[in-house]
């Protein structure tokens, strides 16, 4: 019944924004499909063609090109294309990505959609410097672009060339936990904020939203730990061991999580220090049901992969854009809401792609 009503209300926002666009189209005329054809008619050749014939649906491919194909996460990106073109028969999603993640990777497969002069491509920006000239190129092959999961420095990677954004606000998804903290815990002493790699736009933002909600006195220290298990559970003993004022262990994606948690039990000072996740990934609630994790953000991520579709769909059906940015509201899931939260999750990817995603 819970997964009935979620369905139910995915399709009720969707048709609900295919009315604020398609629906602005001047109809035509209705027909008597019920009206008979005489025998003269027949003859000439002038027999209305059936409905079927008279209504052909445009067939459009897009690409979308995934930030890691080996993150379990990638599930909230290919669950919803699944289910839209299950919905909309007359689009195609080309799945792709590169193993590991990076902005080389992430080249390669939009400058090879373009290439292929695909309807439109949906994408994470890892480095708009990077990724800036194929979005020129797609520009003027005249290939729409919509990006999701994160805000990027638009300075660089200008509006003009890409058609919307699906996600949410970066420095939100530090700034919301941080006021959640200093409410609910109390000012931190020093704050371990960890990155998958230094660098990497969303991560980055991230921390910068933290901290400017932090008081003065409070530190904040940056940790790369990469993404080899071994190595980074080494620098984050390290680390830890060197600053013995930690307190707050601010994650910035849900891939070393368990990493930090696990280099905190092996100096015996897990529960010593506040960690707080970064997102409504199964490695982030499964964390908090086991009570390894306090609280993290919940960022409605399965929109992530139906938005970006539809837009492209609906802009090539009528030449309207729709919203230039599509904000997710950032909110924050603790102890007291989280197993709801994990029935929704399963009911939208599964519970294979739940398990897939659960590192504990």
């Amino acid at each position: 019944m819970r997964k009935t009503l979620i369905l139910l209300l995915v399709v009720s926002v969707i048709l609900t924004f295919s009315a604020a666009t398609i629906g602005c189209k001047e109809e035509a005329p209705a027909e008597d499909t019920n009206a008979e054809v005489s025998s003269d008619e027949a003859k000439d050749g002038t027999i209305a063609e059936s409905d079927e014939e008279v209504v052909s649906e445009a067939n459009y491919t897009f690409t979308s090109i995934m930030w890691s194909s080996a993150d379990p996460n990638i599930k909230w990106i290919t669950k919803p294309g699944e289910d839209y073109m299950a919905l909309n028969p007359s689009v195609i999603i080309d799945q792709v990505g590169p193993e590991e993640y990076g902005a080389p990777g992430h080249l390669e497969f939009l400058e090879a959609a373009i290439a292929n002069n695909v309807d439109g491509i949906f994408l994470h920006v890892s480095d708009p410097v990077a990724l800036k000239p194929a979005f020129e190129k797609a520009k003027d092959e005249g290939i729409p672009i919509v990006t999701h999961t994160g805000r990027f420095d638009t300075s660089v990677l200008t509006e003009d060339l890409w058609l919307s954004n699906v996600g949410w606000d970066e420095l939100n998804m530090g700034k919301t936990p941080a006021k959640y903290l200093l409410d609910n815990y109390g000012e931190p002493v020093h704050v371990a904020a960890t990155l998958a790699h230094l660098g990497h736009a969303g991560q980055e933002l991230r921390v910068s939203g933290f901290e400017q909600e932090l008081p003065e006195g409070s530190k904040l220290t940056k940790v790369p730990v990469g993404d080899d298990p071994t190595q980074a559970k080494e620098i984050l003993v390290s680390f830890f061991q060197a600053n013995p004022d930690v307190d707050v262990c601010f994650n910035t994606n849900s891939l070393s999580l368990k990493w930090v948690v696990d280099a905190l039990e092996e100096l015996g000072r897990a529960d010593d220090v506040i960690q707080i996740g970064t997102a409504d990934s199964p490695a982030d609630i499964e964390g908090i049901l086991l009570g390894k994790i306090d609280f993290t953000n919940g960022i409605q991520f399965y929109l992530n992969g139906w938005y970006p579709p539809h837009i492209l769909y609906t802009y090539l059906e009528t030449g309207l854009p729709g919203p230039k940015y599509m904000e997710q509201n950032v909110v924050t899931i603790s102890k007291d809401n989280a197993e709801g939260a994990k029935e929704m999750i399963i009911s939208i990817i599964g519970q294979e792609a739940y398990d897939s995603a659960n590192p504990w």
